[in-house]
C-alpha cells in the first residue's frame, strides 16, 4: 500500500509514514485476531480486532483516494498506476472476505468436512491465505517493475535519476 502511495507520486514523508503504520496495525489486528480466536468454534468468535482491523485498512485508501481526488486537472496519471490499484484493491478485498468465511466456518472452510483433521477448514483458509499473499505480492511486484522501464516513465522520473551521470 506505501508502494502505491510512492507510485501515485505521493512523496509527502507523513502521509507515506501514517500509511506504512496503517497497514502495519491492519495485520497486527489481524494477528491479533487468530490469537484470541484459536481453537474458538464460529459461534464463539470475537470480532472486535477484526473490524478495528478492517477500520485500519481503510484509512490509508481513504487517504489514496482523498489525494488522488485532490491533483489538479493537468495531472494525467499512467494507465499502469490504476491497473496496479485496481488489482491491489480487489486482491486487499479479499483478505478479510477469506478470514470471516474461515471464522465463520463457511463452505469449505467448516471444520466437519475434514472429520481426520482437525480445524480443517482453518488449515484449507491458511492455505488460500499463502496464495493470496503470493500472488498480490508477485503482481505488484512485477507491475511495479515493468513501471519503472515503460515509455512513460521518464515523465514521472526513474530509480536511474537519482545516480550521478
Amino acid at each position: 500500500m506505501t508502494l502505491l502511495f510512492w507510485l501515485w507520486g505521493n512523496l509527502d514523508i507523513v502521509q507515506l509514514t501514517g500509511c506504512f503504520f496503517s497497514q502495519a496495525f491492519t495485520m497486527l489486528f489481524g494477528d491479533m485476531h487468530e490469537v484470541v480466536n484459536a481453537g474458538r468454534p464460529a459461534s464463539q468468535v470475537n470480532w472486535s480486532m477484526f473490524y478495528y482491523g478492517a477500520m485500519m485498512g481503510l484509512v490509508a485508501w481513504g487517504i489514496m483516494f482523498y489525494e488522488i481526488y485532490r491533483l489538479p486537472d493537468s495531472v494525467d496519471i499512467p494507465w499502469w498506476v490504476w491497473l496496479a490499484t485496481g488489482e491491489y484493491m480487489g486482491l486487499f478485498a479479499s483478505f478479510p472476505i477469506l478470514m470471516w468465511l474461515q471464522y465463520r466456518q463457511k463452505g469449505r472452510f467448516d471444520n466437519s468436512k475434514y472429520p481426520n483433521l482437525p480445524n480443517g477448514g482453518y488449515l484449507e483458509g491458511e492455505r488460500i491465505y499463502m496464495l493470496l499473499s503470493l500472488i498480490a505480492k508477485s503482481l505488484l511486484a512485477w507491475q511495479v517493475a515493468t513501471a519503472i522501464y515503460s515509455p512513460d516513465a521518464e515523465v514521472y522520473g526513474t530509480i536511474d535519476d537519482s545516480l550521478p551521470a
